[in-house]
Order: structure tokens, then C-alpha cells, then sequence
């Protein structure tokens, strides 16, 4: 035997085999060591020892290579040792002892020597069956003696008996795999392009890493110029070629591997046959199913009870029929058939996956060593084989998905095949099978498969009926409606149209496939965001099955409802109930209360309910849909889980949190269980109670489910799927309420950007981008440019959906926010005013968005300063949703909340306080204590608190509230960072401003850091350390500070923001300490006009600019007078009115 020129180490392999002959192990445990090195035929193992051989050789005084392919060539390899061993000259053989007698002395030899040996037994395939007249009985060529170091190749785990250990030769290393590939053909890797580098890789992979066949594929490379020169032309000419090129034995690799690697297969797969026809017959059927994951149920399933006592052939007949003729095949005859294969390293038991699993190219050889006739026959066998298993009662999840690879590689036999010959039984196959793969793939979700199939199904019907049959369009319908689940819905539309456009010439306009065609269309457009025309599609749909079927047909009760949840897209919520109700009565009473139909239209009424604002109507009618689908279908079918699901997002409507998240976790783990961990359904649960969460403020644990969602959607529906881009955006929100808004802002730009291009710039999912977007924008202190988007958003909105459409008016609301941000008050009251009108005549007067823009308006007019009118209003909200909320609904208490910020502001602090006191221990009770809410309404308090005077008190629960927010929003949250600037107010109000000094820069610093230098929060931030500056009498340094403030705001926000006159006259103030008092008192002026112009005469901030005025003007009259102590307390009061009215206190 001679080491390959082109040999490869494998040191994994190699360090196996020494360590099991590891001198260590000899001293303590005094056996012979035996190695069995096994594997399929062609993966090295015979270079492998060898390679070994060469390496330790010079420990041993004698190695032995014997062939130990069959009994004559061992007895033969033992006479030419006897020879060597006793010096014996003679050549003949007949003048040796007999062959017993040799082995006898040999052995004998061996036995009385205390030298360490090596004997080697290669190929030793022909040991498992006594009766065969190659058989050879290992046991009695062994030396049995310790001295003997034995090693033995074989094709057969069952050598394994043999041995004291044993080594697996698989497939290479994809690194070795090349470095085999690189040496056999040649190729330099240095001197190759990264796309050539790619091709080998492809090319190793493709060959399963198998030595002999990279060898034999680098050969051919070699020898071949026009792919040596270019590799990219050796894989297409594999596919073509496979069964040449792999049979082929190359002139250089002859004499060092004897065989192609076909030929090596081919005399296993003899003696395979002669054991055991039906182990033949499975490795030929296992080659039309997937090599990967062959696991034991995918057979036991079917082969227990399959007996046939009629005369009338079964499907299991047909299939069984290919793997054995003695049926009803049993469990037990299938486990002896894997053993079989498995003693001949055919296939390999995964103990960890629980399957067996097969060499890439042995699969390949399966089906290649087949004739038509025989590669029909079997494809027909495996595809009824797998019909007949997806129709398998009910199975866990995860034996589902291990059929998907099987059903996939079935079908591209059949399509393959089908391509190359055009075989019309291949043809009836497809037809026969196919549609169930198809429908099989549809309920785990599994679009793209099912859409290969249905493309497939699509051209084979034009090939065999022409463009314009009636199955060719039914088949193009298919395709249509797979493509729309993919979210290809500009590729859907066009085909439905097709579709459409066929029926209509074909069948006739009034035909009722041709309304389906139309109907499915209007869908498409729908989903396509253009609800006009799906709207009109769909009363045409309408008008059409009244006039041919008659108004209480199902398929027009249908009609009816399919354009009421157009209507309800629309925001056309009345019209859309209204037919709803009517469908709901229809069904009831033509198809029954229980009818499926029947409660689906209770369900379809609930919704627009919900989306009514009539939340406990359309609980009730949950839980009626919810309880008749447990009785009907039962609990665990996968619409009455969505009936679990509908009610707990109602639940979370009504503010019944922590009852919507337990349903929506029993509804993940019953959709898991049932459904699969993977399949899209359970991915929309786990979405859904990631929304909960939210609502929860449990916003790290949201954002991780947020995260494992968009992971699972990229893979499974890819990257550009509508469901995939809503899960970046969903997490993009959540991003930005744990306050990681660059984060957030990106993701969202990410999200619009894939929007606009596969969806269109105009749908409705594009433009709710954009005004996602420009929120974040708006967050990040970006007014002016948030401003323009939502401005684009609003224009759209009207354009597309109608001036009165609740999307077109939510665009109003958004925009009048950012106004009332950029300090046009009036403007933001007037809009404001309108959408609160909007609200009234289209949705109803307590619809909880209409009490919302009514809470908007009053927290406006607080900024104008029309207090009296702000609390009125907000008395007005709070008695509404008290009543139709009920007194915890989370909307409610945050109407509190803010009712208590208002009276603040009016002086009402004893009042103001026991609300806030309230507001906490509900919050408290009913969302708990570490929700960002309830901290939020303990900030709330704490600033009321310092506002009446209890300092201490206010500073230990400010400190609470810091705690808190660092413990569980971070450091670095926005929220938390605003925390430590409310405590820094109360600690220079407490006197202690050096500790509020420090804190005040700290939270500059970590402003600019996160926020930018220039976003208003960190101007706010500069502001207030101005302040404090200045009270700790260090006024030129507060000055300058307080420049910057008025030159940032001045150019960031304009002259007549109320933040930038603030700054003017904060810095008024500043001036007047150091006694530039002129300079000071110009400013105040000019504070005091653009206040009076623009918050009116009565507005408090006007009335104390007045003040703050007529105090410097008091001290320029007496220019070398000390300030009296009721001057120092003017001016005291005036900056302690500032921090409370510039210290932010959370509305909701």
C-alpha cells in the first residue's frame, strides 16, 4: 500500500486512532488494543491508517499491511508473512504447510515475542456472513497477545465487535476537503479569485466532502484544461454528468485507490441485496425522500396496522410494493433494514438528533443507478408514501417540520424529472400528489415551498391543457393567493388580475369563479393599501352575487362581510357595523347560532366594536365567541385560540392588563404546543404579548420578545416580508420607549425605506412610517424637521384615505403636538380644536380618541395659560372616562394625573396633592410599584410636595424615583436622567447647591452625550445648571451659560419660542444680580412685549415678566441702594416659578 501523492492529513482522525493506542492506557489496563476504523467506501480510510502507519512506525519492530478484502487474499497476505517471518526462500505455495497450519504458526509467532508489532487488516468487508465463500473469520488471523497492536478497515460498524475502540472516517473538513481538492487538481489557492475560492468551496460541499470523489474531481479538473481554466464549468457539467464522472476511475489514482467511488458502492450494495432485499430496496426509496433527517417515526407511523384483508389495493400497498413483497411491512422489518444499511456505513445514527442520515453522494447514487422505468416507479412509490403520511392523525409540531424536507425533496425529484423526460406518469404523479404537499406547507406557513410547488403545478397544467383551461387559471389563482401570504403583493395583484381578466372572457362575467376572481382580487388591493378600489370591487362582488344567487346565498351573506371590513379599513365604522349586524343575522338564522360562519361574523362585529370605542360590547361578545368555539371546536383549535387572543387584546383595551397578558401567554403556549415554536401564527402571539408587555411597562422584557420575533420572521418569511418589516417596527417603538431613540430612529428609517420600495410611497403601512418616524424625530428634539414629515404625512392622509378617515385626523392630532413643541401654541389650539370636532361628529362623543382630543385641547390651553378653562376641561375628561372606563382603567387615572398637574399650576397644591396621592396608590395597586407609570405619577407627587413647601419629603421621594428609573430603565434613559434634574431642583431648593451643582452637571454631560449638544432637553439641562450657578453666587460663569442658552434656542427654535423667551429672561434675571441693570431691564422689555403679543395679557408667565420687570426697575431708581429683602424675595420667588414650570411633570 502507497501513501496517495495527493493525500491529505486529517489530525482529528489521526489523534483518535493514537490516542486509543496510547501507552498510558496499556500500563493500567494490560489488553490488546484493538482499532476497527470504519465509514462509507471512498472516505479515506485507508490513506487514514496508512498516513498513521508512516507516522508512528518507528515504534513498532514490525508492521503487517494485509488485504483483508476476502478469505483468499488474507490467506494469501499470511503465506507471504510466514514466509518473512520463519526466512523461508520458497516461492511455490505447495511447498508451504497448509493454510490453517500457516495461520496457526503465525499467530504462534507473534504470541512468543515480546517486541511491540503492528498488524493491519484493510478492507475487511466480507465478515458478517459465515455462508459466503469470501467470508473471513477475523478472529482466528488476530494474535491474541498485548504485544500486537491491531488495526482493521472496514465498510461495516459491525467490525466494531472486534475492536477495543473504533474511529468513524466521515466526510472531510470543508478545510481539508479543499486542501484535498486544491493538491488533486493542481489549483493554487494563492493564485485564485475569492469567487473562484467560492466555487471550490461549492464544489467540495457538493461532492459531500468524500475523499475519493474530491480526488477523482481534482483529477478531472487536472485533466481537463477548459475547467481547469475556469471551475465554475465542473459543477453544471456534475449535475449533468454525475453518474459518468463519479463511476469514472482516474489513470494517475489506479494503483493507490483500485476503484471508482460507484464501483466501491455497488459491491457493498450486492452484498447488502443478498442479506437482506428489503434494506436494498429501502436505500433505493430512501434516495426520493431527504438525506438529512430519516428519522424512525417517519416510517413507524405507517407501518403498524396496515394490513390489507380485501382484494382492493391500498396506497400503502402501492408504496410498501417498492421496499419489500412480504406485507404488510412491520415496524420491526423497517429497524432491521436501518441496521442492515447502517452495518454497511450506508446511513448513520445521530444519537443526539434521534435520525439517521446519509452520505450526500450515496443518496445521489440511490436514485442515478436507476432506469426510468425503475426511477418512476419509485418516485411514485415515495410520493403516495408521503401523501399518506401528511394525512397522519395529529402530531406534535415538530414532527410536522421534519416532513417539509422530505415532501421538498420529493418534489424535486418529481420536477426534475419530470422536466428532463415529460413522462406522462411523472405528469399524473404531480397532479396526484402535489396539490396535498401544497396544502400540507399552506397550514405550517410555509409559503415559499408552497409556492415552488404551485409554480410548478402552474406550468405543468399550461404544458398539458393550454394557457386558458380552467385548471391552468385555477392553478395561476393558487399561485396568486400563496404569493399575497408571501407578501408579494404587486406580483398577487398582477396575477389575480390575470385570473380575473381570463374568467371574464372565458367563462363569462356572471360566472361564479369569475366573481371569486374578482372578490380575491379586491383583497389583494386591500392588503395593497388601496381600499377605495377594493372597496368598489367589492360592492360590485356584492351587487353581482345578489342578482345571480340571491340575497341570502352564503356566498353573498360573504360578499356582505368582506365589504363591511373594507368600509371598517376605511374608518367608516357605522356603515361597516351596520352591515356586520345584518351578516351576524343572516347567518343565525339561515346556517344557526353554532355555525362556524356564524360566529366568525360575532367575531368580525366585535372588532369594529373595539374599534367603535364600545369596548365592554365588544367584550362581552368575545367571551360569547370564545366560550361556543370551546364547545364547538374545541380548546385547543387553532380559531379558538384566536378567539383567546381577539378578547385578550379587548381585555387590554379596557386597561385589564394583567388578565390580557396571562390569556396571551396561554395563547402563545397553546400555539407553540400545537402549532410549532416556528410557524408564523405563533410568532404573531409571541408579537402580541410583546405589545402587552409594553403596555405592562415591562419594556426590556417586551423589547427581548420584540427581538426573538423579527429573528424568527427574517428567517422564516425573509427579509422583505410586510410581517418582517412590521416586527422591526414594532421594535423600533420599543427602542424608543426604553429611550435608545438613535437606535430607534435608525431602525425606523430602515423600515420606511423598505416600505416605500416594495409596498409604494402612498400605502398606508408606508405613510404610518413616516409618521413613526417623525414622532422619534420629535423625541430627539428634531421639532422642525418632524414638523415637515408629519406635515407630508397629514397631505398624504387626505389625499389617500379622506379628510375624516381616523388615520387623516391621528395625522392632525401628531401635528398639532409637534406645533404646541415648537411653541405655536395658537396654532396647536386651533388644530387641536378641529381634530376634537372631527372626533365628535364622526366617532361620538365619549369614543375614548374623541375624549383623548378633548384631554389634547385642555393640555394646550394649560400652555397658553388659560388655566381655569384647562381645568374645567380636564374635569370634563375625567367624569367621562370614569363613566365609561370605569374609575382604574389606566386612561382614567392618567386623566387624574393630569387634572392634578393643572390645579398645580392654578395654585390648588392641596388639592392638586391628594389627586396625585390617589393617582399613586391606584397605580400602585394596579400596575405595581416598579411600573414606569407609577413611578412617573411618585415623581409627579414629589414635585407637588416641594411645590407645598415639604422639601425633605420631596427630596427622599424624588431619590425614590431615581433608584428606581437607574435600577430599571438604566442610567442613561431619558426618563432616568430627568429624575436626577428634578431631584437636583429640590436640592437647591433645600439650600444644598454645591450637591446640586454636581448633580445638574452630570445630567448635562449625559444629555449631551445621548441626546446631541443641541437637542432641547440639553439646552433645558445648560439652562438650569445657569441657575444654579447663579445661586451659588457664581454669576459671570452663569451669564455666559446662559448666553448660550439664548443663542441655541434663538437659532434652533426661534425668537418667540416660549423657551427662547424664557432663556431672555433668565438671563434678564442673571444680569440684574451682577448690576447691569440697564442692559437687564432692555431684555425684560423685550420678554415682557413678546409675551404680552403672543401669550396674551393674562397669561401668568406675562403677569410675572411684568413683575420681574418693575423689580429692576425698582433697583435702577435706587441704583446705590442695597435690594431690600422684599426685593431679594421677588427675585426668588421668580426662578423658583421657572423651575417648577420648566420641570416637566409626566401627563399620563
Amino acid at each position: 500500500m502507497t501513501q496517495v501523492g495527493t493525500f491529505v492529513a486529517r489530525s482529528a482522525l489521526h489523534n483518535a486512532i493514537k490516542m486509543g493506542f496510547n501507552d498510558d492506557l496499556r500500563q493500567t489496563h494490560p489488553i490488546q488494543h484493538i482499532a476497527v476504523v470504519y465509514g462509507l467506501g471512498g472516505a479515506g480510510k485507508s490513506q487514514l491508517v496508512l498516513d498513521y502507519v508512516l507516522a508512528v512506525r518507528t515504534g513498532y519492530s514490525g508492521i503487517f499491511w494485509i488485504d483483508a478484502r476476502d478469505k483468499d487474499s488474507v490467506e494469501r497476505d499470511f503465506g507471504q508473512l510466514y514466509r518473512l517471518l520463519f526466512r523461508i526462500q520458497t516461492v511455490n505455495n505447495r511447498d508451504l504447510p497448509k493454510s490453517e497450519d500457516v495461520i496457526l504458526l503465525v499467530r504462534d509467532w507473534f504470541v512468543r515475542r515480546a517486541e511491540r508489532f503492528l498488524l493491519v487488516f484493510d478492507g475487511a468487508d466480507n465478515i458478517d456472513n459465515a455462508g459466503e465463500p469470501s467470508y473471513v473469520n477475523l478472529s482466528k488471523f488476530i494474535p491474541q497477545c498485548t504485544s500486537v497492536n491491531v488495526i482493521i478497515t472496514t465498510r461495516l460498524s459491525a467490525a466494531q465487535r472486534f475492536g477495543s475502540f473504533s474511529v468513524e472516517v466521515h466526510e472531510m473538513e470543508e478545510d481539508e476537503a479543499l486542501r484535498l481538492l486544491f493538491n488533486s487538481s493542481g489549483l493554487v489557492p494563492k493564485q485564485m479569485t475569492p469567487a473562484q475560492l467560492g466555487e471550490a468551496q461549492r464544489i467540495v460541499n457538493e461532492l459531500g466532502r468524500l475523499a475519493l470523489a474530491i480526488s477523482l474531481a481534482g483529477s478531472y479538473i487536472s485533466n481537463t484544461p477548459r475547467i481547469s481554466m475556469d471551475i465554475s464549468q465542473y459543477l453544471p457539467e456534475y449535475h449533468d454528468r454525475r453518474k459518468n464522472l463519479l463511476g469514472q476511475k482516474s489513470s494517475h489514482l489506479r494503483d493507490e485507490y483500485g476503484e471508482s467511488v460507484l464501483s466501491t458502492w455497488e459491491v457493498s450494495f450486492a452484498a447488502i441485496s443478498r442479506k437482506s432485499a428489503t434494506a436494498a430496496n429501502l436505500l433505493v426509496f430512501l434516495a426520493f425522500l431527504d438525506a438529512t433527517d430519516i428519522f424512525p417515526e417517519l416510517f413507524g407511523a405507517l407501518v403498524e396496522d396496515t394490513a390489507n384483508t380485501g382484494d382492493e389495493k391500498t396506497i400503502a400497498d402501492s408504496w410498501q410494493d417498492a421496499i419489500t413483497h412480504q406485507k404488510p411491512l412491520k415496524r420491526h422489518d423497517v429497524e432491521e433494514a436501518f441496521s442492515t444499511l447502517r452495518s454497511f456505513s450506508f446511513v448513520r445514527w445521530m444519537p443526539d438528533q434521534e435520525t439517521y442520515s446519509m452520505h450526500k453522494l450515496v443518496h445521489a447514487w440511490g436514485g442515478d443507478r436507476l432506469d426510468l422505468a425503475e426511477r418512476t416507479a419509485t418516485i411514485w412509490a415515495t410520493a403516495l408514501f408521503l401523501q399518506e403520511r401528511t394525512l397522519c392523525g395529529p402530531e406534535a409540531p415538530e414532527q410536522k417540520l421534519r416532513l417539509v424536507p422530505h415532501l421538498m425533496a420529493s418534489f424535486n425529484a418529481i420536477s426534475q424529472s419530470s422536466n428532463r423526460t415529460r413522462c406522462t406518469e411523472l405528469s399524473n404523479i404531480s397532479r396526484h400528489v402535489l396539490p396535498s404537499y401544497s396544502h400540507f406547507l399552506d397550514e405550517l406557513g410555509h409559503w415559499s415551498n408552497e409556492a415552488k410547488i404551485q409554480q410548478f403545478l402552474l406550468e405543468l397544467s399550461r404544458d398539458i391543457f393550454g394557457l386558458e383551461h380552467p385548471d391552468t387559471i385555477s392553478a395561476m389563482n393558487n399561485l396568486a393567493s400563496t404569493l399575497g401570504d408571501q407578501g408579494k403583493l404587486n406580483k398577487a395583484a398582477d396575477m389575480k388580475k390575470e385570473v380575473l381578466e381570463k374568467r371574464t372572457r372565458i367563462l363569462g362575467i356572471e360566472h361564479p369563479d369569475t366573481i371569486s376572481a374578482m372578490n380575491n382580487l379586491a383583497n389583494t388591493l386591500g392588503d395593497q393599501g388601496k381600499l377605495n378600489k377594493a372597496a368598489d370591487m367589492k360592492k360590485k362582488v356584492l351587487k353581482k352575487r345578489t342578482q345571480t344567487l340571491g340575497i341570502e346565498h352564503p356566498d353573498t351573506i360573504s360578499a356582505m362581510n368582506n365589504l363591511a371590513i373594507t368600509l371598517r379599513d376605511q374608518g367608516k365604522l357605522d356603515e361597516a357595523a351596520d352591515i356586520m349586524k345584518k351578516v351576524l343575522e343572516k347567518r343565525t338564522r339561515i346556517l344557526g347560532a353554532e355555525h362556524p360562519d356564524t360566529i366568525s361574523a360575532m367575531n368580525n362585529l366585535a372588532s369594529t366594536l373595539r374599534d367603535q370605542g364600545k369596548l365592554d360590547e365588544a367584550a362581552d361578545m368575545r367571551k360569547e365567541v370564545l366560550e361556543k368555539m370551546i364547545r364547538i371546536l374545541g380548546a385547543e383549535h387553532p380559531d379558538t385560540i384566536s378567539a383567546m387572543n381577539n378578547l385578550a387584546n379587548t381585555l387590554g383595551d379596557q386597561g385589564k392588563l394583567d388578565e390580557a397578558a396571562d390569556i396571551k401567554k396561554e395563547v402563545l403556549e397553546k400555539m407553540i404546543r400545537i402549532l410549532g415554536a416556528e410557524h408564523p401564527d405563533t410568532i404573531s402571539a409571541m408579537n402580541n404579548l410583546a405589545n402587552t408587555l409594553r403596555d405592562q411597562g415591562k419594556l426590556n422584557e417586551a423589547a427581548d420578545m420584540r427581538k426573538e420575533v423579527l429573528e424568527k420572521r427574517t428567517r422564516i418569511l425573509g427579509t422583505e416580508h410586510p410581517d418582517t418589516i412590521s416586527a422591526m417596527n414594532n421594535l423600533a417603538n420599543t427602542l424608543g420607549d426604553q429611550g435608545k431613540l438613535d437606535e430607534a430612529a435608525d431602525i425606523m428609517k430602515e423600515v420606511l425605506e423598505k416600505r416605500t420600495r416594495i409596498l409604494s410611497a402612498e400605502h398606508p403601512y408606508t405613510i404610518s412610517a413616516i409618521s413613526n418616524l417623525a414622532i422619534t424625530l420629535r423625541d430627539q428634539g428634531k421639532l422642525d424637521e418632524a414638523a415637515d414629515i408629519i406635515k407630508e404625512v397629514l397631505e398624504k392622509r387626505t389625499r389617500i384615505l379622506g379628510i375624516e378617515h381616523p388615520d387623516t385626523i391621528s395625522a392632525m392630532n401628531n401635528l398639532a403636538i409637534t406645533l404646541g413643541d415648537q411653541g405655536k401654541l395658537d396654532k396647536a389650539a386651533d388644530m387641536k380644536k378641529e381634530v376634537l370636532e372631527k372626533r365628535i361628529r364622526i366617532l361620538g362623543v365619549e369614543h375614548p380618541d374623541t375624549i383623548s382630543a378633548i384631554s389634547n385641547l385642555a393640555s394646550t390651553l394649560g400652555d397658553q395659560g388659560k388655566l381655569d378653562k384647562a381645568a374645567d376641561i380636564k374635569k370634563e375628561v375625567l367624569e367621562k372616562r370614569t363613566r365609561i372606563l370605569g374609575t382604574e382603567h389606566p386612561d382614567t387615572i392618567s386623566a387624574m394625573n393630569n387634572l392634578a398637574n393643572t390645579l398645580g399650576d392654578q395654585g390648588k397644591l392641596d388639592e392638586a396633592a391628594d389627586i396625585m396621592k390617589e393617582v399613586l396608590e391606584k397605580r400602585t395597586r394596579i400596575l405595581g410599584t416598579e411600573h414606569p407609570g407609577t413611578i412617573s405619577a411618585m415623581s409627579n407627587l414629589a414635585s407637588t410636595l416641594g411645590d407645598q413647601g415639604k422639601l425633605d419629603e420631596a427630596a427622599d421621594m424624588k431619590k425614590e424615583v431615581l433608584e428606581k428609573r437607574t435600577r430599571i430603565l438604566g442610567a442613561e434613559h431619558p426618563n432616568t436622567i430627568s429624575a436626577m434634574n428634578n431631584l437636583a431642583n429640590t436640592l437647591g431648593d433645600q439650600g444644598k447647591l454645591d450637591e446640586a451643582a454636581d448633580m445638574r452637571k452630570e445630567v448635562f454631560e449625559k444629555r449631551t452625550r445621548i441626546l446631541g449638544a443641541e437637542h432641547p432637553d440639553t439646552i433645558s439641562a445648560m439652562s438650569n445648571l445657569a441657575i444654579t450657578l447663579r445661586d451659588q453666587g457664581k454669576l459671570d460663569e452663569a451669564a455666559d451659560i446662559m448666553k448660550e442658552v439664548l443663542e441655541k434656542r434663538t437659532r434652533i427654535l426661534g425668537a418667540e419660542h416660549p423657551d427662547t423667551i424664557s432663556a431672555m429672561n433668565n438671563l434678564a434675571s442673571i444680569l440684574g444680580d451682577q448690576g447691569k441693570l440697564d442692559e437687564a431691564a432692555d431684555i425684560m422689555k423685550e420678554v415682557l412685549e413678546k409675551r404680552t403679543r403672543i401669550l396674551g395679557a393674562e397669561h401668568y408667565h406675562t403677569t410675572s415678566a411684568a413683575k420681574n420687570l418693575n423689580v429692576l426697575s425698582q433697583r435702577q431708581a435706587s441704583y446705590h441702594v442695597m435690594p431690600t429683602p422684599k426685593q431679594l424675595k421677588q427675585r426668588s420667588f421668580f426662578r423658583t416659578l421657572k423651575r417648577k414650570f420648566y420641570s416637566r411633570r409626566s401627563s399620563g
